[in-house]
């Protein structure tokens, strides 16, 4: 019997997450989000009217898109 899980069976279900992973990522999707957060968050960030550093704005980014993929990934889990 074959092992369904087993690493480098391209008919694994690793192997079909790694072509699923690829084929979303050679999307170009990755880019547009990024995009999309940054310009928004620049946004958001302007209309606060605050000054805050270069290493406050990372800080703060990687605060708000920790919370902001963690809220969409448990949306999608959800919704399926």
């Amino acid at each position: 019997m074959l092992n369904s899980f087993a690493p480098n069976d391209s008919g694994s279900y690793m192997g079909l997450k790694r072509r699923i992973l690829g084929k979303i990522k050679s999307s170009g999707i990755t880019e547009r989000i990024s995009a999309l957060v940054q310009e928004t968050y620049d946004d958001a960030l302007k209309s606060e009217n605050i000054v805050l550093s270069k290493a406050e704005k990372n800080h703060l980014m990687a605060d708000v898109l920790d919370r902001l993929l963690d809220d969409v990934s448990s949306r999608m889990k959800t919704d399926q």
